[in-house]
Formats: C-alpha cells, structure tokens, sequence
C-alpha cells in the first residue's frame, strides 16, 4: 500500500516535470513576454545612442572642416557597424532565450524584431 503511494506520487512529480519541460503555461507566457519586450526596449535604447553618436561625430568632423569624402567614408563605415550590431545583438538575444519559449518569438531579425516591438505597444 505504501509502496503504491510512493511509486504513484514519484510518477506525479516525474509526468508533472516531463509537462512542465514542453509546455509554458499562460503566466510563464506573459512573464516571458513581458521580459522579452524591456529587453528589446534596452536594445532600441542603445541603438538610438548610437545613431545619436554618428550624427554627433558627423557635427564634429564639420566643425573640424574636415573634407566632405572623409566624412562620408566614416560615416559608411559607422553605419556598417551599427547593422553589424544590430545581427549581433538580435542573434544574441534569440540565441540566449530558453528552448522551451523559442516557439513564442515570431521574429529573427532586426527589422521583425522591431515589426513586433511596435505591434507589441501598439495593442498593449
């Protein structure tokens, strides 16, 4: 009888384990969504910093009347940077999310990163 009563509440907390590794339930949903917008605020965030940046640096090299193609030439490759880091940090981000929540991201880009960012306030 006791043995009964143990091996039953063992495959309670087994089967209870093997559900809870593939399913998210509807709180982890919304916790997880939650996390996930302010992160990608943070991301947005730092990349308005440096387009604010570029454009200060680009001011500055006027100032300094540094010649028009110089100025052009670093402006490319800041902007060649930025998209860089933007894979970067989209693919870091996408890679550093639990297995078990990869089926809610609808985005793996930057560009449907932010597609969903502004679809995420625009119906919160």
């Amino acid at each position: 009888m006791v043995a009964n009563i143990l091996v039953g509440i063992f495959l309670g907390f087994f089967l209870r384990g093997v559900y809870n590794k593939f399913t998210v339930s509807k709180i982890e949903t919304i916790l997880f969504r939650e996390i996930e917008f302010h992160c990608l605020q943070l991301l947005i965030l730092t990349y308005e910093d440096f387009v604010y940046l570029k454009e200060k640096k680009a001011m500055m090299m006027h100032k300094m009347e540094m010649p028009e193609n110089e100025i052009k030439v670093i402006k490319n490759v800041d902007e060649q940077n930025i998209l860089r880091w933007q894979t970067t940090a989209i693919n870091k981000f996408l890679l550093a999310i639990p297995p078990r929540f990869k089926p809610l991201i609808e985005y793996r880009n930057w560009r449907g990163a932010i597609a969903y960012l502004n679809k995420f306030i625009k119906n919160a």
